[in-house]
């Protein structure tokens, strides 16, 4: 027997001084825990690495100035790898692979702020069905791939370590900054809880993320940084996220008490891991429009075979039997005078 229900809802460097900076991250509101299912992880050796899952997107214009759909894809290929090489040097134990690539038909770009709410909002009626792809996929992040060239990239930043921020691990990326300037590595970074050097955000623990050592970091008199870090003019940025395990050009790329991003990952990993864990499958969305309104429905479908319940068998009245009638009534009425009148009722 199946039962079906369904729910209806309404290591190479390279210096950026040829690339824009990337924009200050924006801030979510606050957000609050909720339990989610266990991450995907496989076994390497005798470490366990976590799978992250990333969805690219790219709008028309950015496939037009990039040059085609290949170029797009290489550069995915590209900065997809230099993220898994960043995790490697840094000693994070993730892997990530891409499970979803595509242009979004006939969307137009905006500033990068309004993109990027655009791309977070949950509805909008610009992408509505991006958060459906990225839950369908089960993805912890996508990434909106534009044509600006004022600015590398932007995102929101996890201030606080919460599975709700899933809501808005996303980010926009230029074409241009996305192979070899390791933008998306450090626009996915904000969604770990990562912030800037201290040079850039002044030391301000109001620009702290998850954790106050979660930041980038400079060496070598400012010539090296790491993803993390701003360019303050000439620096070369590695494929590492702040951390004193490692030493690059003779130098720590990090300080333990105040610049190890790497650690901070680590600890945010298992949360992040979890975003977008709910698999949707089945959802069918019905879209429509109500005075000008786009309204969409969202319809989940579960299907599953259950066990058809014993039943008791019935239960046998007991009656008393009824008393059998007399086979027959005899009356007799008496008359006046001699006559004797009989009546038999069967």
């Amino acid at each position: 027997m199946w039962r079906t229900t369904i729910l209806l809802l309404i290591l190479t460097s390279s210096s950026c001084t040829a690339w824009p900076a990337e924009l200050p991250p924006l801030h979510p509101p606050p957000l609050s825990s909720s339990w989610w299912p266990p991450s995907h992880s496989y076994d390497e050796g005798n470490e366990t690495i976590v799978e992250l899952r990333e969805v690219f997107l790219w709008t028309p214009a950015a496939q037009d100035a990039a040059g085609g759909v290949q170029v797009i894809q290489d550069s995915i290929t590209a900065a997809v790898a230099e993220m898994n090489e960043a995790f490697t040097m840094s000693g994070i134990p993730a892997h990530m692979t891409v499970v979803y690539q595509g242009v979004t038909e006939e969307y137009t770009e905006h500033s990068y702020e309004v993109d990027l709410m655009r791309f977070v909002g949950v509805f909008d009626k610009h992408l509505p069905w991006v958060h459906w792809l990225v839950r369908r996929h089960r993805a912890q992040h996508a990434t909106l791939i534009v044509s600006h060239d004022n600015a590398c990239g932007i995102s929101y930043v996890m201030l606080e370590e919460s599975k709700q921020f899933q809501k808005y691990s996303f980010a926009i990326v230029s074409h241009m900054c996305l192979d070899g300037a390791y933008s998306f590595a450090h626009e996915y970074g904000h969604a770990a809880g990562l912030v800037h050097d201290d040079l850039t955000t002044g030391g301000n623990s109001n620009n702290e993320g998850v954790h106050s050592y979660g930041k980038g970091h400079l060496w070598n008199g400012n010539a090296d940084r790491s993803i993390m870090a701003y360019d303050p003019g000439g620096s070369v940025r590695h494929p590492i996220f702040s951390t004193p395990l490692v030493q690059i050009n003779g130098q720590p790329a990090g300080v333990a008490e105040n610049a190890d991003a790497a650690r901070a990952f680590i600890q945010t990993l298992a949360t992040v891991a979890k975003f977008n864990q709910t698999s949707l499958r089945n959802m069918i969305i019905i879209a429509s429009t109500i005075g000008g309104t786009l309204v969409l429905a969202f319809a989940v479908i579960v299907v599953k075979k259950v066990r058809p319940k014993k039943r008791s068998p019935p239960i046998q009245l007991q009656r008393e039997p009824k008393p059998p009638l007399p086979a027959e009534v005899r009356v007799v009425i008496e008359f006046e005078g001699d006559e004797e009148a009989q009546v038999q009722k069967t």
